[in-house]
């Protein structure tokens, strides 16, 4: 899932499914961390950025 309008000004406010087609452009890689920013780390965990205590 991702935030469309991260990425996009115009785009919508509700958590999406990452998308499936390869002929979109992935604009939405620069402005989130997606599973690829986690793959090779070993402090970090995914996670909420301020859960609840």
């Amino acid at each position: 899932m991702f935030e469309p309008q991260l990425a996009s000004e115009k785009s919508s406010s509700n958590m999406e499914p990452f998308p499936q087609s390869t002929s979109m452009h992935m604009n939405f890689e620069d402005s989130q961390a997606v599973l690829e920013d986690y793959a090779d780390v070993v402090l970090y965990e995914r996670g909420q950025l301020n859960p609840d205590e």
